[in-house]
């Protein structure tokens, strides 16, 4: 069996919790604001943008939420999927440089500017010194955190983790999402993942465990290529495509639909809720299917990430005490 998700925080435009996430997938109650960042006073977030902000307060719920004491652990690491990591930082940066030379630069605008920035302060402001991993494969970034997050567990590389997915709205996301056909969105997701095993024995509550995943990419793929990766991580989930009670996915192109038709499994699309959360995409789609396991609506769903860039994950959840 794969790692337990035991503690989830998000921020969004769209939910900022699963009651909120449920009402808006599974009964339409869509409401869009903007994701304001958190007023939080901590020693070193002062010098953070705003993205790394929100990622560190769901971090934080995310922390309450499990019981686990995430502070100061050198078995403990983070894994966060993201597409860019900020672009408005490096916006920021790269305009400031043109504007003003080199010497209007600011030291800390750099740092942020870096793809793996947010992953490394949050590890240095959560004193977490094991594993520190950015997984940067577009639309499947989320997915790809928690694949590798689960193979670290299981290898006993870390004994818990901090993981999930970040998506930063600024001018050079929004016409880069649009010039694909989506709208653009963000938000962050944040999970805590744990051996399964030691989640029961500290009687944590446990959202979902992840029994298997598959990842490819493809520059092109069809309808037979996203059922052949459905179909890998069922078999690494040690289950059977027909076991699976829904698949999550959001905006699924015409091949992945053919594909999902192939199955008979119900479809959930989180699209109309969501937006494009891209790289956050796949965390925001894991909660979901937590929203459905919370309710006993579901015992096992898979998480579709097939996205116009090429990039394809899939993972597959189920309910404790399934």
């Amino acid at each position: 069996m794969g790692p337990a998700l035991t503690g989830i925080g998000m921020i969004s435009g769209f939910a900022s919790g699963l009651d909120e996430l449920y009402d808006a997938v599974i009964n339409g109650k869509i409401n869009h604001t903007d994701a304001a960042v958190p007023k939080l006073k901590e020693k070193g977030l002062v010098f953070t943008d705003n993205i790394t902000k929100k990622a560190y307060a769901a971090i934080k719920a995310a922390e309450a939420d499990s019981g686990m004491n995430c502070r100061d652990r050198d078995d403990m690491g983070i894994f966060l999927g993201t597409a860019f990591g900020s672009l408005a930082s490096m916006e920021k940066f790269g305009r400031a440089a043109m504007e003003k030379g080199m010497k209007g630069i600011m030291p800390m605008d750099f740092i942020n500017s870096v793809m793996n920035a947010p992953a490394g302060q949050l590890a240095i402001l959560c004193g977490l010194s094991g594993i520190n991993i950015t997984v940067s494969d577009g639309s499947a970034s989320s997915v790809g955190a928690l694949r590798m997050c689960a193979d670290m567990i299981a290898e006993g590389r870390v004994s818990a983790a901090v993981v999930g997915g970040i998506a930063e709205r600024c001018g050079l996301y929004d016409e880069y999402i649009r010039q694909n056909g989506e709208e653009p969105s963000e938000g962050v997701c944040m999970f805590i993942a744990e051996d399964a095993a030691a989640a029961r024995a500290r009687g944590a509550h446990i959202y979902a465990e992840l029994l298997g995943s598959a990842y490819k990419y493809a520059e092109q793929y069809g309808a037979d290529d996203i059922f052949e990766i459905m179909s890998e991580s069922a078999k690494d989930a040690g289950t059977y495509l027909k076991d699976i009670d829904f698949i999550i996915t959001c905006g699924a192109l015409d091949n992945e639909i053919k594909a999902i038709h192939k199955t008979g499994i119900k479809v959930i699309d989180i699209k109309d809720v969501s937006g494009e959360t891209y790289g956050a995409g796949g965390a925001f789609k894991t909660a979901a299917a937590i929203a459905l396991f919370e309710r006993n609506e579901a015992a096992a769903v898979m998480v579709n990430s097939f996205g116009f860039d090429g990039f394809m994950g899939c993972c597959i959840l189920k309910r404790e005490g399934v």
